[in-house]
């Protein structure tokens, strides 16, 4: 499982992780989420998200693999409303 997590830059706080199958459909569903009319902080203010890629949670062995440092994705200003 590929592990991403959302930061919020205008709060600086990093979200918890979120564990997915793909990295492409991490990035769709945050263009998904910006993209959603319910009043969701993402939706409201995309320009303050970006996703990133953390690792590998293996579920096997119960081990991750962990980057030395988080490897930018998506920026939530990049989607259009």
């Amino acid at each position: 499982m590929k592990i991403v997590i959302l930061r919020d830059i205008k709060a600086d706080v990093w979200g918890n992780p979120n564990f997915v199958a793909s990295l492409g459909g991490a990035v769709r569903g945050f263009g998904d989420e910006i993209a959603k009319t319910d009043g969701n902080p993402l939706a409201m203010h995309p320009e303050d998200f970006e996703l990133y890629d953390f690792g590998e949670y293996d579920e096997q062995t119960g081990t991750f693999k962990l980057h030395e440092r988080p490897k930018q994705l998506a920026f939530g200003s990049n989607y259009n409303k």
